[in-house]
């Protein structure tokens, strides 16, 4: 017949077991690197040349078009750096 004291060391060891497993703390994976594009300044606009209205038209049409391309980048460098933000809380312990 089995004693107490064997019958209950398994029980114990995997109980141990157990707990330890439970306690890993899962590892923040590594960010792939944002694309340098995203990173880089907005240009400066033009000074106005020429001070004829069909000048200025030009120039606003340029400045815009700058403007438009320089908003689409900082859009997609705010979604990454959210996408990292909603990663880092889901590893948070």
């Amino acid at each position: 017949m089995h004693s107490p004291k064997c019958w209950a060391a398994p029980w114990i060891v995997a109980c141990l077991m157990t707990l330890c497993a439970c306690s890993t703390v899962p590892e923040v994976p590594p960010y792939p690197p944002l694309p340098a594009g995203l990173m880089a300044p907005c240009p400066d606009l033009e000074l106005i040349k020429d001070g004829s209205l069909s000048g200025l038209a030009r120039q606003s049409l340029k400045d815009a078009a700058q403007y438009g391309t320089c908003a689409d980048r900082l859009k997609k460098l705010q979604s990454a750096v959210k996408l990292r933000e909603q990663l880092d809380s889901l590893y948070k312990p």
